[in-house]
């Protein structure tokens, strides 16, 4: 591009641009608020976010009028990976407490390790630390490595900087207890190594206008269990925090909040009225655990279950359920607008569904986008054949999109003989099913614009104890049989008119990727 001949002798600096553009600058350079959660295991996150925010500082050492003028932008938005990242964030602002205020999002992707050196905050009033700097000289402090358990402090007293705070995103492992500290008084010890285990309300932030928390939990052990599952309570009592996701639960977070499966022990003081959003991802949900949902949030208008393929069920799983079903409970949930059941079992969970051994969600009103398997709407008859229900009967009015899982049987052969095909039992089923919804959407389901299908569960032989001796059955869409080629021709030809059939009536049809275990 040619420079005009009146700047061709300017030299353009960003001290001359208006404060406007700085910040547009620093905005593109930072996190956009609407990314999804980064975790540990996607390094290709943490590198893109590591050069965004080496190129922010640049760019604010460049002029004092960016560092002055881009603030706003710099803090909005907070992603700490490392505890050294941690301490120096705190430290900023204890010395300059507006900056807290700017902060809108924080995203803790950091596992506090045994130790880390807290010595920058010696100089700052207010830190908690004030201890450590009277009762040892600096020098000796200097090349000192404190245990996490401090640190685990220090990351609920940062969030107490951060009133403003909308958004948080965070691993949640608690660090292990004290190791023997010489050097650190009796009396700060006690003080500060029980508040993060037994006292939560004297250290827990009071985030008045959180509305989002994400909580990545892993493998918990011990007296670790209690503490994540009050952590988790407290954060849910904050008065506006709508929306809840929690990934990779490994049950710690039913098992330790009075979700422990069993109807008559669940605590009835688990009710959290005011959140409307509960997405559980990567989850080790048993059929108990969501029932017990149901009952804890009723004002849910959307809930979504992404629950892992592979993952170890005890033995009474369906014991602990009781007399209870699915559709019952769910119905509970008159404000539900969404909700995804992607419920992968190594067991056929069609008893606890309904009396007839199907879902029903005529119950619900409001309900206008749902995700389920199509076994959840099959009937089995006692002489053992399989009928799928006509739509009608299953699905509400309100319905506007419909996605159906193809494939979700999987069988474990641990306790049955192997069925290789048993991974694909309702792979033509679902054609009936979807000829019957597209024949009936126009009067009973006029609000209706889109249905989809999965085609599958990538991975699926995850489940298989031999996974090198199993061969999947060949990657046909709908066909019942893989040794029974002769259908697969009219299950195409019956899948190409459906297209068409939706089409008409002003439907989107669609395929949907497969999904991850």
């Amino acid at each position: 591009m040619a420079i005009p001949p009146n700047l061709r002798n300017d030299v353009l600096k960003l001290d001359t641009l208006p404060n406007e553009i700085i910040v547009q600058i620093v905005e593109s350079l930072g996190l956009d608020i609407n990314e999804p959660y980064r975790t540990l295991y996607e390094q290709f996150f943490h590198a893109e976010d590591k050069w965004a925010r080496e190129a922010m500082q640049k760019l604010c050492l460049v002029s004092r009028k960016v560092g002055s003028a881009a603030q706003r932008a710099l803090y909005k938005d907070i992603y700490v990976h490392n505890q050294r990242t941690l301490v120096y964030l705190y430290r900023s602002m204890l010395e300059r407490p507006e900056l807290g205020t700017y902060t809108k999002r924080v995203t803790f992707d950091i596992i506090l390790g045994y130790f880390a050196d807290l010595t920058p905050l010696h100089l700052c009033k207010g830190s908690g630390f004030d201890e450590l700097w009277t009762k040892q000289p600096i020098e000796e402090l200097g090349n000192m490595e404190l245990n996490t358990q401090l640190l685990s402090v220090l990351y609920f007293k940062l969030l107490r900087c951060t009133p403003n705070l909308s958004i948080l995103e965070s691993i949640v492992l608690p660090p292990p207890r004290y190791k023997d500290i010489g050097i650190v008084s009796a009396t700060f010890m006690q003080e500060n190594s029980t508040r993060p285990w037994d006292d939560i309300c004297n250290w827990f932030p009071y985030l008045p206008k959180l509305e989002i928390l994400h909580l990545m939990g892993g493998e918990i052990e011990g007296n670790s269990l209690d503490f994540v599952a009050r952590l988790c309570k407290a954060f849910l009592t904050l008065p506006r925090v709508r929306k809840m996701i929690w990934s990779w639960d490994d049950e710690i977070w039913f098992q330790n909040m009075g979700y422990n499966g069993n109807p008559r022990n669940h605590d009835p003081s688990l009710r959290f009225e005011k959140i409307t959003s509960l997405e559980l991802a990567r989850t080790a949900c048993l059929p108990s655990h969501l029932m017990d949902i149901c009952t804890s949030f009723p004002s849910l208008e959307t809930l979504s279950i992404d629950r892992r393929l592979h993952e170890v069920i005890p033995d009474d799983a369906l014991e602990l359920v009781g007399r209870r079903f699915l559709s019952d409970q769910l119905s509970r949930l008159k404000q539900l607008r969404t909700l995804k059941l992607g419920l992968l079992y190594s067991f056929n969970i069609s008893e606890i569904l309904g009396p007839t051994g199907t879902l029903s969600l005529i119950s619900l009103p409001k309900l206008q986008t749902l995700e389920v398997p199509i076994g959840f709407f099959v009937e089995t008859n006692p002489e053992g054949e399989d009928k799928v229900l006509c739509p009608t009967w299953v699905l509400p009015k309100s319905l506007r999109s419909l996605t159906l899982w193809v494939d979700m049987r999987c069988r474990n052969h641990r306790k049955e003989n192997m069925v290789l095909n048993a991974f694909y039992k309702h792979n033509v089923i679902v054609l009936d099913f979807l000829e019957a919804l597209c024949r009936e959407s126009p009067t009973h389901f006029p609000h209706l614009r889109q249905v989809g299908f999965h085609k599958g569960v990538r991975e699926a032989m995850d489940c298989v104890d031999d996974p090198d001796n199993y061969s999947p059955p060949p990657e046909y869409l709908f066909y019942p049989d893989v040794n029974l080629h002769t259908h697969h021709n009219a299950c195409e030809a019956r899948l190409e008119s459906l297209w068409d059939s939706f089409e008409k009536v002003g439907v989107s049809f669609y395929k949907v990727p497969k999904r991850d275990v």
